[in-house]
């Protein structure tokens, strides 16, 4: 899952490309758009998760590179896995190049999942780009009394996810259709922080972040082993599609 960034104008991505291309003339009347503006970078996240840090050193280096210097800050619009900000980004926030958005590399493909939900067109916006390429996992306490997909297939494995329109809840609900698990996934929570904690107490077993997320803000979990990895995303596309080409069934093959 990536971390994209967009924006609902050209007048933003115009700033960027400025610094390479544009006329002196032109260049000028960008700076004097920014110059003294603040630009919002919006995260459909709450605070202190790994797209919080990611969007925090973005803001912190990206302001240097528009003309005119803006001050960049970073909002948060957390709520139905980032659909929230996006919607508001494409149909609320304004189109001048003063508000870009800090999102899931999924919510493009919601537009296909949930299109009543997604009032937006992906292919409007601008997309800068993306500042990572990440590989999903789904880790599980190691306490968990379910800790395999084999074992999911007959016990139920509680998963917590920030939302819907979220690579939290694809990656589990895509093991359920592919595999016939029966993991149980619990949304709403606001942030990956918040579901860390959920795990410390027990309220869940598990969670699907990204890669980096776990080996950043849990590095004491992989360490003393109080977590077990029970998928890894790329693995799991790599089987489905072997599934789709030699025309089996899921088979759980031992390591």
């Amino acid at each position: 899952m990536s971390h994209v960034v967009s924006v609902r104008s050209l007048a933003a991505l115009a700033a960027v490309a400025a610094v390479f291309t544009a006329s002196p003339a032109r260049a000028d009347a960008v700076s004097d758009f920014y110059k003294g503006n603040t630009v919002s970078m919006l995260l459909g996240t709450g605070p202190g998760a790994t797209y919080d840090f990611y969007a925090r050193i973005l803001a912190k280096h990206m302001a240097h590179h528009i003309p005119g210097a803006p001050n960049v800050v970073v909002g948060y619009m957390p709520g139905a896995g980032g659909l929230n900000m996006f919607n508001h980004l494409y149909n609320i926030a304004p189109k001048d190049g003063t508000v870009i958005g800090n999102t899931f590399g999924t919510l493009p493909i919601n537009q296909l999942f949930k299109p009543d939900a997604a009032r937006y067109d992906a292919r409007k916006f601008n997309w800068l780009g993306s500042v990572s390429r990440d590989v999903s996992v789904l880790a599980v306490n190691a306490t968990a009394p379910v800790k395999t997909l084999e074992a999911a297939k007959s016990a139920e494995m509680i998963i917590g996810s920030i939302g819907l329109g979220n690579g939290t809840y694809y990656f589990p609900a895509l093991i359920n259709t592919v595999a016939g698990t029966r993991i149980k996934i619990i949304t709403g929570y606001p942030s990956g922080n918040e579901i860390y904690k959920a795990m410390e107490a027990g309220e869940v077993h598990g969670y699907a972040p990204v890669w980096l997320s776990l080996v950043s803000v849990k590095p004491d979990w992989l360490r003393d082993k109080k977590v077990a990895l029970v998928a890894c995303m790329r693995t799991l596309l790599l089987i489905l599609n072997a599934m789709l080409r030699d025309q089996k069934p899921w088979r759980m093959v031992a390591a």
